[in-house]
Parts: C-alpha cells; structure tokens; sequence
C-alpha cells in the first residue's frame, strides 16, 4: 500500500495554493489558513456528537476544509475515511492509487483510503455510513439530484451528510444565472451523465476569469471545459441557498443547519429523514 502526505505548494502567481501530494518523508511546507477561531470551535461544538468515532464516507476528497485548519475540522473526531474519486489521477491531487492510504502532515485523521468511483454509482452496499463528507464536488457533478439519492443510499437510518458549497457570489460563476428546478429534474429524468457539456456555452460567455486563480486564459479554460468528463473541472449549476435547501429535502434529507461562510462558502449539515 502506497500512503502519501497531503500539504499545498504556493502558486506564486496568484498567490493562492493549491493542494497537492508528496510522497511520505519529503520536506512540508504549510501555511495555514486564516479563520475565525471562535466560530470555527463554536461550529464543531455543536455538531460533535454527530460525528465523534465514526467512520465516514467521503466524495471528491481529501478536503482541506475538513482538516485541522479548515472551517469544519471533523476529520480528527472521525475514526476513518473512506474516499471516493472519479478517477486514481485527479486535476487537483494527481495521481493516487485506489487501495493508498493518505496522512495528512497536521494529524487531522488516523484512518483515511482512496477508493476509486463515480459519486452518482458508488461501489458501496446500502447503509453503510453513519456519515458522509463532500466539499466543493456536488458543482463538478452533471446530475446533482442522482448524486444525492447516491449518497442517502450509501447512509445508514439517521445517518448525517455534511455538504460544503460554493456561494457564488464571490466566484466565477457571479455573473450566471441560478439553476431552475425544473433542470435539475430534468437532468434526474434523463439519467444525464458526466460526458454531458449543456451548460458549456453559458459557461463560457459569463465565466469570470479574473476570479479563476487556476488558468491563465480564456483559451486555455476553454480546451480544458472541453476535456471536462477527463477533468472533472466545470461547476455545471449554480446553487442559491434555498434551491440547495430543496434538493436535500428532495432526496430524502432534513436540513439541520445552513451557514454562509465568507468568502465562499455554504456549510450545510442535513440528516436522513425518520421516513422516507
């Protein structure tokens, strides 16, 4: 079994990180996040039972988010994960072997696999989890809806999904326009899959660059839109708050917190309903 090392490099360019893997044993260079402490212990007091000694499922992961320096740190009240991507070679990790373990350098978790699999066709049993984790990946998913039913299937009774968002506001899709309802039901209806580019267009023409610390340029964010079902890096929809309250009810979750977290963030905890 492979384990790596998870940290990020500095993109001097833009003065922004990235996260990236280092084989165990080399050199770490961290700079740690700048967050409201307060809130941040505030938010994990109030949701710890939820989460303390389980194991948890994870999609589109690791995520800074969760770890010791992130705005939700649950990875250290968790007993382990188990992580699922799309592919063993990710635009944002590289390439890491389903069956590796993954450490991470602050000690956020003991316990933490790479799995490979589609969000929206997990190779898992049915209630299998007590938890599930996913930040920042519903966006990159073509049929949201099928990604939760997915991911309700994979909870046992009761079982609690913890859901981090982008707010649009302070991103490049501000100047697009919310998704409908109906096309959310409609790409469910259809069993609209990943090689799907219907929003490519929108996309585009109303994507802010400037607010894109990840491509140099309009072309080269065009050839890489293209390449999506390979990179998995467009955000297909964009989420208003009440439309993501709606979804989660739809696919059998009750919301019990939504939190808008400046710059850009929504932080949504929910629970699998009593009846469904």
């Amino acid at each position: 079994m492979e384990t790596y090392m998870l940290t990020r490099e500095p993109k001097k360019s833009t003065e922004k990180y990235k996260n990236v893997l280092i084989k165990e044993g080399d050199t770490v260079f961290v700079d740690e996040w700048k967050h409201e402490k307060q809130e941040i212990e505030l938010r994990i007091q109030e949701n710890a039972k939820l989460f303390k000694g389980e194991v948890a499922i994870e999609i589109g992961g690791p995520s800074e988010m969760f770890s010791k320096s992130g705005l939700f740190p649950i990875y250290g009240l968790l007993d382990g994960i188990d992580n699922y991507n799309f592919n063993k070679d990710t635009y944002w990790f590289g390439n890491i072997p389903g069956g590796s373990r993954i450490i991470f350098d602050d000690g956020s978790t003991k316990h933490y696999y790479q799995h490979i699999g589609e969000g929206t066709k997990l190779p898992v049993k049915s209630k299998t989890y007590k938890v599930a984790l996913s930040s920042h990946t519903l966006e990159h998913i073509a049929n949201p809806l099928k990604a939760l039913f997915e991911w309700r299937r994979v909870l046992k009774p009761r079982g609690v999904l913890l859901l981090i968002m982008p707010h649009k506001g302070a991103t490049p899709d501000h100047l697009r326009p919310d998704t409908e309802k109906e096309h959310f039901l409609e790409d469910y209806t259809n069993d609209t899959d990943e090689d799907d580019l219907t929003h490519l267009d929108e996309i585009l023409e109303l994507h802010d660059l400037s607010r894109d610390p990840w491509v140099a340029s309009m072309d080269a964010f065009k050839i890489r839109s293209l390449n999506n079902f390979n990179n998995r890096c467009l955000h297909h929809h964009v989420f208003s708050d009440e439309m993501l309250r709606w979804m989660l009810n739809y696919t059998g979750f009750k919301v019990l917190s939504i939190e808008v977290v400046p710059p850009c963030h929504v932080i949504i905890v929910s629970r699998v309903k009593r009846r469904w």
